[in-house]
């Protein structure tokens, strides 16, 4: 992490790593008149990690055309676990992997110049299936759903404190 010099740092499994490793990689983007950086990870913990960069981009997120007519967001809403399909959140109506597939990446923040980021859920993948996506709600934990299915970041329980937490339990005393 000190040695070679750089214009673009490539940081991959950005939340699982060593963030002040993480970190001495920035300091070989000191010479550079680009400094790109490019972030990959599933995200972990609110406001940590890829979640807090994701937070400064455009935050693109994948939209279809449904054959009803409507550009609607596929997310999490779209997904019938009953009868294990895809449908449109506006008519109720089959989405097809074909209308999955023809998607576009929309902007839903403005975000600081220069921050571009995608939001990339297994839902949007034609060759995910509902009933795949109903699996993995019903057999993985929240956490594993959250982070590796729906790829958002999540608190549990007893496994993480945030600052809502730390502020709850603060006292005059």
């Amino acid at each position: 992490a000190l040695m070679i010099s750089a214009d673009w740092l490539v940081l991959d499994e950005f939340d699982r790593s060593k963030q002040e490793v993480l970190e001495q990689y920035e300091s070989r983007l000191q010479h550079s008149k680009y400094g790109y950086k490019s972030i990959f990870s599933n995200p972990s913990a609110p406001d940590f990690g890829v979640h807090k960069y994701f937070k400064k981009t455009d935050q693109k997120m994948w939209h279809i055309n449904h054959s009803c007519g409507e550009k609607i967001l596929l997310d999490e809403s779209c997904i019938d676990y009953e009868q294990e399909k895809y449908i449109c959140t506006k008519c109720r109506e089959e989405i097809t992997d074909e209308e999955r597939r023809m998607g576009d990446w929309c902007p839903t923040a403005s975000g600081e110049p220069g921050w571009s980021g995608y939001w990339i859920p297994l839902w949007i993948s034609p060759a995910i299936s509902a009933k795949r996506i109903g699996e993995y709600k019903r057999t993985k934990t929240a956490e594993y759903f959250a982070n590796f299915v729906a790829g958002l970041p999540f608190v549990g329980g007893g496994n993480k404190v945030n600052a809502s937490t730390l502020i709850n339990c603060l006292s005059r005393e």
